[in-house]
C-alpha cells in the first residue's frame, strides 16, 4: 500500500493513506484498490506538470536540432572553402568518376545531375568531401 501512495505522491495527502491502512473494509482489497478519488486539484497539476515536462522535451529536442544543424551549416562552410572553388571548376566527367564507388550518388545522378549538376545538394557535400578529403592526403 505504501509503494501505491509513494507512486501518485500528488493525489492523496497522508490521511488518505492513514486510512487505507487503518480502514477494515478496505483491508482485504489489493494494494492499488480502495482509495479515494484523487484530489481534483492534484489531477490538474498532475496534467500541468506533464505538459511542462513536454514543453521541457520539445524545447530541448528543438536545440538539439538546431545544433546539429549549426554543426551541418559549419561542416560544409569548412568544406566549401576547402574544395568549393574545386567542385564548381569540374566537369560532370570529373564529379562522376569522384561518385564511381557510391551506387546510391550515381543513381541520385539522373534527373537531379541534370537539372542541379555540383549544386545538387544530395551531391555537393559527398563531393565536398572527397575532393577536401584529396586535398588533406596530398
Amino acid at each position: 500500500m505504501i509503494a501505491h501512495y509513494r507512486k501518485h505522491p500528488e493525489s492523496w495527502g497522508v490521511g488518505a493513506l492513514y486510512n487505507r491502512i487503518t480502514d477494515a473494509s478496505v483491508a482485504t482489497l489489493p494494494a492499488d484498490r480502495g482509495w479515494p478519488s484523487p484530489d481534483p486539484s492534484a489531477i490538474e497539476k498532475k496534467r500541468r506538470k506533464a505538459e511542462s515536462e513536454q514543453i521541457d522535451a520539445n524545447q530541448a529536442r528543438l536545440k538539439e536540432r538546431e545544433r546539429e544543424s549549426a554543426c551541418r551549416r559549419k561542416e560544409m562552410e569548412r568544406l566549401e572553402s576547402i574544395a568549393g572553388e574545386k567542385l564548381d571548376n569540374m566537369t560532370q566527367a570529373d564529379c562522376e568518376t569522384l561518385l564511381i564507388s557510391d551506387a546510391a550518388h550515381l543513381k541520385a545522378l539522373g534527373d537531379g545531375w541534370q537539372k542541379y549538376g555540383a549544386q545538387n545538394p544530395l551531391l555537393r557535400t559527398t563531393l565536398l568531401t572527397r575532393i577536401a578529403d584529396q586535398s588533406e592526403q596530398a
